[in-house]
């Protein structure tokens, strides 16, 4: 199973435009 939070990391960065974010 993928790490706790992974899915949230993922969205993160969906939102932020593939990792805008970072």
């Amino acid at each position: 199973q993928p790490l706790p939070g992974a899915a949230d990391t993922v969205r993160r960065l969906v939102l932020t435009g593939g990792g805008a974010g970072l």
